[in-house]
């Protein structure tokens, strides 16, 4: 199970640490931005400066629950998620959890942050990606699968397999092996994206 503390501290080193990392948002914001409440389970514009968690994750051919013009008004409403949550893919569903786990309200997803039935809203969205993801809180990459079903290992008891990593050769002592990310991440199908 994933060290939420563990995650907070590494962030909070972060941006007291690192000068780089702590890249405020523009006065004006990200253009455009908009986001996923989680904590009133819908969609939000014209939040002034939120902090965020952005999702990166592999879509894949599963059926994606997305946002277009039709559905927008509804989604825009307290509670609209909790009516889809089924219908949304889990690495979307763990993202949300995730992002309540870690005490931050707002979350950005692509496939319900930029309508999809809308040619402008789409490419002013990918003309800020960088932003988007630059300004972010904390990115969180779904590399793990093959698409959007794939969710987010450790956000489940049971769903990260310790024993992979760590094995006890006396009683009380572990030995582990390390991968580097470099080399898990050439290996998955999220380094193949566009």
């Amino acid at each position: 199970m994933l060290d939420i503390e563990r995650v907070k501290r590494w962030v909070s080193y972060c941006k007291e640490n690192h000068s780089d990392c702590d890249l405020k948002l523009p006065a004006g914001g990200v253009p455009g931005l908009r986001v996923i409440d989680v904590v009133d389970s819908c969609l939000r514009e014209g939040v002034q400066r939120p902090s965020y968690v952005a999702l990166s994750y592999v879509w894949g051919a599963v059926t994606n629950f997305r946002l277009i013009t039709a559905n927008k008004p509804r989604l825009m409403q307290h509670g609209a998620l909790e009516d889809v949550w089924e219908m949304l893919p889990i690495t979307i569903r763990d993202a949300i959890s995730l992002t309540r786990k870690l005490g931050r309200r707002y979350l950005w997803v692509d496939s319900l942050c930029l309508l999809q039935n809308d040619e402008a809203d789409i490419q002013q969205g990918v003309d800020v990606m960088d932003k988007i993801y630059e300004h972010s809180w904390l990115t969180v990459v779904g590399a793990g699968g093959h698409d959007a079903n794939a969710g987010l290992f450790g956000i489940h008891p049971g769903d990260r397999r310790e024993d992979e990593i760590a094995r006890e050769v006396r009683p009380g002592i572990f030995i582990g092996v390390y991968s580097g990310v470099r080399t898990y991440l050439k290996a998955s199908v999220y380094e193949t994206r566009a």
